[in-house]
């Protein structure tokens, strides 16, 4: 799947730009915004079928699998003599203003790999 989803400006979910019509020099005449809400259990559920993940402000997120928005797992070492400790972030999709802000970009990773993400 080849598409780069992101929030936009007056819309609720995550967005994709098709095209429509092409002209003879294969130029786009007519664009389409296509909408998908993370409140859909199904939409997310096929993100993740195609091992899509997220540029949220330079961090490296996946569409959560169970609630409408974003979540990173990361795990810190603490030596050892103890066990890695594991974190949970979560960015609920109503956080619509801080993910426009952070210049959030979701696609394939083998597509599109996110070079300098962390």
């Amino acid at each position: 799947m080849q598409q780069i989803l992101k929030p936009r400006a007056g819309h609720k979910g995550l967005t994709n730009r098709a095209c429509l019509a092409w002209n003879d020099e294969n130029e786009c005449l007519k664009y389409e915004i296509q909408e998908y809400l993370l409140e859909d259990a199904e939409f997310r559920e096929t993100v993740n079928s195609f091992d899509f993940i997220c540029s949220i402000g330079g961090r490296r997120f996946k569409v959560c699998k169970d609630k409408p928005g974003f979540c990173r797992i990361t795990y810190t070492d603490c030596g050892i003599f103890c066990r890695r400790k594991r974190h949970e972030e979560y960015i609920p999709a109503e956080k619509y203003d801080f993910l426009l802000a952070a210049n959030t970009r979701c696609m394939n990773k083998e597509e599109y790999p996110l070079g300098g993400v962390e």
